[in-house]
């Protein structure tokens, strides 16, 4: 069997319903390719024709720049900050940072960022385009915190259950570029923005913890929540301290314009479209997703009725002190094939759509009634690979994994269910 595309196709296991899966999601990827939507949204902007500064950070930042070549604004100068290796257009210098915790290649990157718009003439254009991940990528510690103190405050949060809202509020708290206060280096410029979202309906002031737009009141609520998830005695003094001092420091970007490119619900959509026109009966969850993987997984496979039922979003995992390897796609592909185990009716594949799960090579997984089985056959028990938060284990011995390679966009997670009638 054939068609699988940017996916490995021994993930199909000759089953007609994981091919039509895969399509519905090649589907969905090509509908948020950034270089096709950036080239797109340029024409709208009025850029002038003075030459213009380009900044481009987040793990789709390569394929945004790309979608400048071709321009009719000139470049004046060009950088984008990503966490690989990708080609870029001439002009453009390619830096690789810190993700998914910055470290100091990403405190180089923000300095460098901010030498280029100090050097920019007044009322110069100047051109941001964000993506997921350039909360890492791009950073510059606050007075009084150290690059030290960023990297054991991110590990702990990436730890926990902590509400991807709550933790980029508190990487805002603790940085002098996220918030608003990137964009208030760029006041005697004339900025746009073009964000690709990985958050849906949280917005652009929280993609890579919104650099160029004003920050979402809820500083003051952070050490209640962070209390809440039992890390607020774990962070330094330091940290504390700015997380109280930030609710009183809103920085002010200049007005601009502000373009949302896609999100997640874009790609479910298109999957949609796709499996529509494959004959097959397609909706889109209202509701995002959220909250613990596996719950998520189990209560979307409970709730997903005959055809294909897709939802974007993004879950957590709180790993405790777990040391086993997956990502929160491959712990809800796991999470549902427990649940499922035995029901030949349905299909389920998790999707990051970045192509990059978690701390390891897979983009997600794809699994059906019959993963558990096939694990068990390699000497593995399902159940004990989830607790110990191992699901990549189980998934190899299953040849359940998505493997994509890097995408070239990110607009978080995406699920789709395939049942049976």
């Amino acid at each position: 069997m054939t068609g699988a595309g940017r996916f490995d196709e021994a993930v199909l296991h000759d089953d007609p319903g994981r091919l039509a899966l895969i399509e519905v999601l090649e589907a969905a990827l090509a509908a948020v390719e950034p270089e096709r939507l950036v080239r797109a949204a340029l024409a709208d902007l009025e850029l002038g024709m003075e030459p213009a500064t380009v900044i481009a950070f987040g793990k789709a930042a390569p394929a945004m720049a790309r979608g400048w070549a071709g321009a009719a604004v000139p470049l004046k100068a060009g950088v984008v900050v990503s966490d690989h290796e990708e080609v870029v257009p001439p002009g453009f210098d390619l830096l690789v940072a810190g993700h998914p915790l910055p470290d100091g290649r990403s405190v180089e990157a923000a300095e460098r960022v901010l030498a280029m718009l100090r050097a920019a003439p007044d009322q110069s254009p100047v051109l941001f385009m964000i993506s997921g991940g350039g909360s890492a990528l791009l950073e510059l510690p606050a007075a009084g915190v150290s690059l030290a103190d960023l990297e054991v405050t991110n590990r702990l949060m990436l730890a926990s259950s902590l509400p991807i809202s709550a933790l980029n509020a508190v990487r805002t708290a603790l940085s002098a570029v996220k918030g608003g206060r990137l964009g208030a280096h760029a006041g005697h410029l004339r900025p746009f923005t073009l964000v690709l979202s990985d958050v849906g309906l949280a917005g652009a002031a929280t993609v890579a913890s919104g650099p160029t737009t004003p920050p979402p009141s809820v500083e003051a609520d952070l050490e209640s929540m962070l209390r809440e998830h039992q890390l607020w005695d774990r962070l330094p003094a330091s940290v504390r301290t700015r997380v109280n001092e930030a609710a009183h420091d809103r920085p002010a970007p200049p007005p601009h314009p502000i373009v949302t490119l896609a999100d997640g619900k874009v790609a479910a959509m298109a999957g949609k479209e796709r499996a529509r026109q494959m004959g097959l009966d397609a909706t889109v969850a209202e509701m995002e997703l959220a909250g613990d993987a596996a719950e998520s997984a189990r209560a979307m496979l409970a709730g997903a009725g005959p055809g294909l039922t897709l939802a974007s979003g993004e879950t957590t995992v709180d790993v405790g002190g777990a040391t086993g390897r997956g990502g929160r796609n491959q712990e809800a592909g796991l999470a549902a094939a427990i649940e499922g185990e035995g029901d030949s009716g349905w299909t389920l594949a998790a999707l990051a759509t970045d192509g990059i799960d978690g701390n390891t090579r897979a983009a997600g997984a794809i699994v059906d009634g019959r993963t558990c089985s096939r694990a068990r056959a390699d000497g593995l028990d399902p159940i004990r690979c989830l607790a110990d938060h191992d699901s990549h284990t189980a998934l190899v011995a299953a040849g359940d994994l998505l493997i994509t390679g890097p995408t070239g966009t990110n607009v978080a997670d995406l699920w789709a269910v395939l049942r049976r009638a």
